[in-house]
């Protein structure tokens, strides 16, 4: 199955005020499980994202309630999807996205596109901060 990508999505997303009412189609670029939050005896599982737009990526944290997408397996490099809700916050500084909501359209697809590189582990290490 094909899926056409929303190019130019990640670049209305990062503008301020937010872009309304998008639900672009993006690439995870990258997944990694960060060390969970210890606010009580039980650890919050935390992932962080890479989404591409097939020309540009932009870095994030899921919802801990959908963490288990990761686990699973359902959520990994190549997996295409439709993001219905998200919010930017900013640490540290970065721009940081939190994605609530979203559909997967694809579980395994090869990369799309050629987005601009980011130094991935400097932005997991922001977020891995507590």
């Amino acid at each position: 199955m094909d899926v056409d990508q929303s190019r130019g999505a990640v670049a209305a997303m990062s503008e301020q005020p937010p872009a309304l009412a998008l639900r672009p189609v993006l690439q995870v670029a990258d997944v990694q499980q960060l060390p969970g939050l210890s606010r009580s005896a039980v650890s919050t599982p935390r992932c962080g994202l890479v989404l591409s737009d097939g020309v540009h990526c932009l870095q994030g944290m899921l919802v801990s309630g959908l963490a288990h997408l990761v686990a699973d397996g359902a959520l990994r490099r190549g997996t295409v999807l439709r993001l219905l809700e998200y919010q930017c916050c900013t640490v540290r500084n970065r721009r940081i996205f939190i994605f609530i909501h979203f559909e997967i359209l694809q579980t395994e697809s090869a990369m799309i596109g050629s987005p601009n590189s980011m130094s991935v582990d400097k932005v997991f290490s922001v977020l891995a901060d507590p």
